[in-house]
């Protein structure tokens, strides 16, 4: 074997290795429990959920989240609420009471 040949080998070698890893990594993810019993398979799917507020109270830090489509409506309604400030008067002025 060439040393080209010999490289490409470990380089598959290694692929495959941190491929496995991540798999089996990805698995025993949600196997994971805390001290006080709660599980992360409790929590499945919402990886991608973004924090939109949270409070801190003496004893917990709560949190409110939204997935991915809530956030794009916040941010299309935050977008048109700017569109619409821009182009309204600051002063209306009130119609005249008949």
């Amino acid at each position: 074997m060439n040393r080209n040949s010999k490289l490409s080998v470990l380089t598959a070698a290694a692929i495959l290795t941190a491929l496995g890893a991540a798999v089996v990594g990805a698995q025993e993810k949600y196997a994971l429990k805390s001290p006080s019993g709660i599980a992360f398979s409790d929590f499945k799917g919402y990886e991608d959920w973004s924090a939109v507020s949270s409070a801190r109270t003496d004893e917990v830090l709560k949190v409110i989240l939204a997935n991915p489509l809530m956030i794009k409506a916040l941010l299309i309604s935050f977008g048109i609420s700017l569109v619409l400030r821009a182009f309204l008067p600051t002063n209306p002025v009130a119609p005249p009471s008949t």
